[in-house]
């Protein structure tokens, strides 16, 4: 749960996000990825997340969502199981909202977010039925995952200085 080491400049890390970005994008048909070419790149763009940097963080999170909730597949990453994969997704997702203070409109979600983003919150019943955008994810996932998830993007919310790399 410690913050991941910051060990690159911001040109580096810069770098390695274009690179994954590119390699993930390469063989792209539409609004579909060639599985190979994400597999390829998610290791840069999972570097450049840890880094901090927030496309890196959006695109990581496309992906996994895409695999591991879209899909409900382990996606490229054919050795895990496809609620870790869902889990590190919604990790990332909770990250984000920590980190840019953003939530998505309405009363539902601002509840739904009130929980994710608050470790010690308990889930409330009917939480995993809620009728909020964001709660359809939740069917991927376990409760000890979510959990999980919420906790590890709780723990690293203030990992990396306001600038964006």
């Amino acid at each position: 749960s410690s913050c991941p080491g910051e060990s690159m400049t911001a040109s580096e890390v810069e770098a390695l996000y274009q690179e994954g970005k590119a390699t993930t994008e390469d063989g792209r048909m539409g609004e579909y990825y060639m599985s190979t070419s994400v597999l390829m790149g998610l290791p840069a763009l999972r570097e450049a997340a840890l880094q901090g940097h927030r496309g890196a963080m959006d695109e990581l999170t496309g992906h996994l969502m895409q695999g591991g909730i879209i899909n409900i597949t382990s996606g490229p990453e054919f050795w895990r199981t496809q609620v870790g994969v869902a889990e590190e997704a919604m990790m990332w997702h909770i990250l984000k909202a920590h980190i840019d203070g953003k939530v998505p409109p309405g009363e539902e979600e601002k509840e739904v977010f009130r929980v994710l983003l608050d470790p010690d919150a308990p889930f409330p019943e009917g939480f995993f039925r809620s009728g909020a955008g964001t709660a359809w994810m939740f069917q991927m996932l376990t409760e000890g995952a979510l959990d999980h998830a919420r906790k590890q993007a709780f723990a690293w919310r203030n990992c990396w200085s306001e600038a964006e790399p």
